[in-house]
């Protein structure tokens, strides 16, 4: 799934959304569990991705203005999509298996033995924040600059963010009326979290969207595109954030090069942050040791996840 993603031309691609590719690993995940041979398995995963929802008018790379809806990436159909690709294949249906072998539309060919190392989902990303990957380059360029420093909002004339053109075809509503036009709007989700901190976007809850100081201050986050950053995109996010301040000093800074990485002490306190009042502190530790990776048993982890609730 990963490297499909990864080997897509992008001066090809129509649209960048996970829901494109998100169904090969499905097939991959259980396809290998419910024993599919290795045509079938092969007829799967070309069946799952010539039906994979083309998303053309959703999302930042699609024509429609309003990205702050359900649909989003697309990632639940393309996951039905592909549990039926799966069984259809099991019936001897078949689907265009050089579905990744035109270099037109793909650069994908690693040698053998590099292709049966997991090593790129090893590198995929751990999100810090719950909203659009986009907008998380000015998150962590704001959380840089004042990492040292502290910041009165009061003192803050403005904020600009230049970033990659994607980004700002997000909808970027300055009063989002849920919480998905929240995860789509970079001048929000910034002035959140200079209002409130990173806790705010991890996760999002309903008083954000009640709080009328946040969507005061988005009005002044001012967007725009800066051509060398935009040069880099897809292959990095970046962005620049500049503060200036009623007193006319200006402070600024660009986002770390690559993402933020969380460690899997971040992920695991993550986890823990997201599972408070839903699932109990003993289940939840017994989940997270049975992903351990020292003592990581399928077969434990099915027993723990079958014997998981959450809490009335």
């Amino acid at each position: 799934m990963i490297r499909s993603a990864a080997a897509q031309r992008f001066e090809k691609a129509q649209t960048y959304q996970s829901g494109r590719w998100a169904g090969l690993g499905v097939v991959a995940a259980c396809g290998r569990l419910v024993g599919l041979d290795s045509d079938q398995l092969s007829n799967a995963l070309a069946i799952a991705g010539v039906w994979a929802p083309n998303l053309q008018a959703n999302g930042s790379s699609g024509y429609a203005r309003q990205t702050g809806n359900w649909a989003k990436e697309g990632i639940p159909i393309s996951t039905v999509q592909a549990l039926m690709a799966i069984d259809l294949s099991r019936d001897r249906f078949t689907g265009p298996k050089d579905l990744l072998d035109h270099t037109s539309h793909y650069a994908y060919c690693p040698p053998i033995g590099d292709a049966l190392e997991p090593t790129l989902i090893l590198e995929t990303y751990f999100k810090r924040y719950a909203c659009c990957r986009y907008v998380h380059p000015a998150l962590d360029a704001y959380c840089s600059l004042v990492e040292d420093v502290a910041v009165e909002v009061d003192s803050i004339a403005r904020i600009e963010v230049a970033t990659f053109a994607q980004a700002l075809r997000l909808a970027n509503k300055l009063t989002p009326n849920n919480l998905v036009e929240v995860q789509y709007s970079l001048p929000f989700c910034s002035a959140a979290l200079v209002l409130r901190g990173p806790a705010a976007l991890s996760p999002i809850t309903e008083d954000l969207l009640h709080d009328d100081r946040v969507p005061a201050l988005a009005t002044r986050i001012n967007l725009n595109v800066c051509p060398t950053i935009d040069q880099r995109f897809p292959r990095e996010t970046l962005a620049k954030v500049r503060i200036t301040f009623k007193t006319g000093d200006v402070s600024e800074n660009l986002s770390p090069i690559g993402p933020t990485v969380l460690s899997r002490q971040d992920v695991r306190c993550k986890f823990l942050d997201l599972a408070k009042g839903r699932i109990s502190e003993v289940q939840c530790q017994r989940l997270l040791d049975a992903v351990d990776p020292d003592h990581c048993d399928l077969g434990k982890l099915q027993r723990v996840l079958a014997q998981t609730s959450s809490i009335d």
